[in-house]
């Protein structure tokens, strides 16, 4: 289980957020490595666009390999 302890999401600088709408993950181990692909969907509620932060949470001596 990984806690969060900070807030999840979009943010802009500003500090506006987009609305997380839905989470699809999808995983296979083979050996010793995981890849997992995380589909996240979110909602600008507002009427301009957003430049935002985005911050994912890995474990220590875990390895980012792509972001799509």
């Amino acid at each position: 289980m990984i806690k969060f302890d900070e807030p999840t999401g979009l943010v802009s600088d500003d500090g506006s957020e987009m609305t997380l709408k839905g989470v699809k993950a999808f995983g296979e181990i083979n050996g010793l490595m995981l890849e997992m692909t995380i589909r996240q969907h979110y909602k600008n509620d507002s009427n301009k666009t957003l430049e935002t932060t985005y911050t994912f949470p890995m474990a220590w001596g875990a390895t980012f390999m792509s972001l799509n």
